[in-house]
């Protein structure tokens, strides 16, 4: 289910109640069919989507001229607080969160074990010159013992 689409429905279903607040208009309901018009939805969808906001008595079914669902006062509530919105944005930054706790160590990792490759390497070149360097010495004194 996805939080922005709730957030959308939940406004689509409130929108009557705040439009007709205080007149003597009584249809604040929205069918199914026109829920599913608006947001491109089929039955199904509609009512995955419905699901949990019917669960936080957000929204109410409503079944006397039509069937659909109609918005609650904690349905207003939770639209114009964003609710929905927010745990989107919440779930969003937890994601980067745990993303960025695992990159970061990884290129950590890499960045160590290229510096102590880099070091063996450097050791290696001073180990393979000091090497060259007591071969030419050696050489050196045994021409001079040969020659003496």
């Amino acid at each position: 289910m996805s939080d922005k689409k709730q957030h959308e429905i939940l406004g689509y279903l409130t929108e009557p109640i705040l439009e007709h607040y205080g007149t003597d208009s009584t249809i604040v309901a929205r069918s199914f069919d026109e829920i599913g018009k608006q947001f491109n939805l089929n039955k199904r969808q509609v009512w995955e989507q419905a699901s949990e906001l019917l669960l936080n008595k957000e929204i109410v079914f409503y079944n006397v001229n039509f069937k659909g669902f109609m918005g609650t006062d904690k349905g207003i509530v939770s639209f114009t607080t964003k609710k929905y919105l927010s745990r989107k944005r919440n779930n969003n930054r937890e994601s980067i969160k745990f993303y960025l706790g695992v990159f970061i160590p990884v290129v950590s990792l890499l960045i160590a074990l290229f510096t102590v490759l880099n070091k063996i390497d450097n050791i290696d070149m001073k180990s393979k010159n000091s090497i060259e360097k007591l071969e030419k010495k050696i050489n050196e004194l045994e021409k001079k013992a040969v020659n003496n």
